[in-house]
């Protein structure tokens, strides 16, 4: 069971510390790409 929440923590780490390369974009791309997808989403 502790080897599971190594795991798990390790995963969640490292998907919080990829989201903050995400947010540091280029917002008028962004929003080029979000009109394509506004229609349905």
């Amino acid at each position: 069971m502790k080897r599971f929440a190594v795991i798990a923590c390790a995963a969640a780490f490292m998907a919080m510390s990829g989201s903050q390369a995400f947010a540091s974009g280029d917002v008028a791309a962004g929003e080029k790409v979000f009109k394509k997808c506004k229609a349905c989403h």
